[in-house]
């Protein structure tokens, strides 16, 4: 899976490899890596997956030359459902529906971690939206997966204990934005 949208995934390889000498893999190194080198209709298929499991979706992903590949068409067949404030049911794509964008950077090594903190800001559910450092294997160190971009969408439910009152993109960049 080598063309010029891709990360050169020879590379992967090699360290997913490696990763059998250490025993342990970050999770979102062997995600990043399925994700990149399967079929575009398996990918659209994943994304959906995860929406429905209400897990972050990969969104843009770092290039070997240092620009970045924005993955939208896995996005293109996930409906959103939700309630708006006077508890009216709407339905729409998610490609189509304006929101609100909230973007989480993380500079240095802070010793809280930023998607642990997105969660429970997030959700109150005991629900792990991102992976973060509680995860399991979450704590190993990531080779492919820094410069992803995971997007999640939270959507209200009309209710009044809802942890935001209207639709709202958040986008996670994973590693230092400083890199």
């Amino acid at each position: 899976c080598k063309d010029g949208n891709e990360r050169n995934t020879e590379d992967a390889v090699t360290i997913m490899t490696e990763g059998k000498r250490r025993s342990h893999m970050h999770p979102l190194d062997v995600f990043f890596l399925i994700f990149q080198c399967c079929d575009p209709f398996l990918r659209q298929l994943i994304a959906k997956k995860m929406a429905l499991c209400h897990m972050a979706i990969p969104f843009l992903f770092p290039k070997d030359d240092g620009g970045v590949m924005c993955s939208l068409w896995p996005l293109e067949n996930i409906v959103i459902q939700w309630r708006n404030r006077l508890n009216i049911a709407c339905e729409t794509l998610l490609t189509q529906h304006p929101m609100h964008i909230v973007s989480f950077i993380r500079f240095g090594r802070p010793s809280v971690s930023k998607s642990k903190l997105m969660n429970e800001v997030i959700t109150n559910k005991h629900h792990n939206i991102f992976c973060n450092v509680e995860s399991p294997n979450g704590s190993h160190d990531r080779y492919l997966s820094d410069g992803l971009v995971e997007l999640y969408y939270y959507l209200s439910s009309g209710k009044p204990d809802d942890v935001f009152p209207q639709e709202i993109l958040f986008l996670n960049l994973r590693g230092d934005g400083l890199e």
